[in-house]
């Protein structure tokens, strides 16, 4: 892909990232619940791949606190790092293995996980939270937005796939 190419679709997809919490009410409890700047993150290591997913999401976070003032600054922190994880580590399993069959499930399932042990790790360090906090935190009140997640990603790359946009 061409770097101009690629750098404007990545800024597509940092645009998603930040406005598409937008389309929820202004709670954290929502955006908790949903992680709507995950998906674009997500989506940003099978297009643009892992090394500028990583960058998408490490800035996202930040900006739309910026704009909105949420997320928090404290929970930006941690979200930070998760959603650089969560682009790096998918866009890198999805470009060893995707000559395998479901290597997009996956590769999605191997950015999620480790994008938030990492928040578990950032947030433990920073704020000192309990095992019990960042199991509800990261595994239990963001079950809507992880299931949807699981669907939701395979199936747009499977039809950017189909229609030979990204390999």
């Amino acid at each position: 892909m061409k770097i101009v190419k690629k750098i404007l679709l990545a800024l597509i997809l940092l645009s998603f990232a930040v406005s598409l919490s937008s389309l929820l009410p202004l709670k954290q409890e929502f955006a908790v619940m949903f992680s709507p700047m995950h998906t674009p993150v997500l989506l940003a290591g099978f297009i643009v791949g892992g090394p500028m997913a990583m960058v998408i999401g490490a800035v996202a976070p930040i900006l739309r606190h910026l704009a909105v003032g949420l997320p928090t600054l404290e929970s930006a922190i941690p979200m930070c790092f998760e959603l650089a994880t969560y682009g790096l580590v998918t866009g890198l399993v999805y470009k060893v293995s995707h000559h395998r069959g479901r290597s997009i499930v996956k590769s999605v399932l191997a950015g999620m996980l480790a994008g938030r042990i990492i928040w578990g790790i950032t947030s433990n360090h920073l704020y000192h939270y309990t095992v019990s906090q960042i199991v509800t935190e990261v595994f239990l009140r963001p079950i809507p937005g992880i299931i949807i997640q699981i669907f939701l990603v395979p199936l747009i790359i499977y039809g950017l796939k189909k229609i030979d946009k990204i390999k």
